[in-house]
């Protein structure tokens, strides 16, 4: 019975640390930024897109921009014309 319970405890443990890194090592971070060219003139209408998923946005009149990406994950900046 004993050895049961300590079986089972271990197997809890071990659940517990995997999901807790995944918590740890996989958190979101909103990047944000501007856009500009040479001249430091805003590119409105650029777009950024995480490399590997469909999660994108568009740059502002502004050329500012927001998107929620993980660490280590690229960003794509495009903007068609340029």
């Amino acid at each position: 019975m004993k050895q049961h319970f300590y079986l089972l405890f271990r197997s809890l443990l071990l659940v517990w640390a995997v999901c807790l890194s995944g918590v740890v090592f996989g958190q979101d971070r909103t990047v944000g930024g501007r856009i500009t060219d040479a001249e430091g003139q805003p590119l409105p209408g650029a777009t950024v897109q995480v490399r590997g998923t469909s999660r994108g946005t568009t740059a502002n009149a502004q050329g500012r921009y927001q998107i929620t990406a993980r660490d280590g994950q690229t960003l794509i900046f495009r903007l068609i014309g340029m």
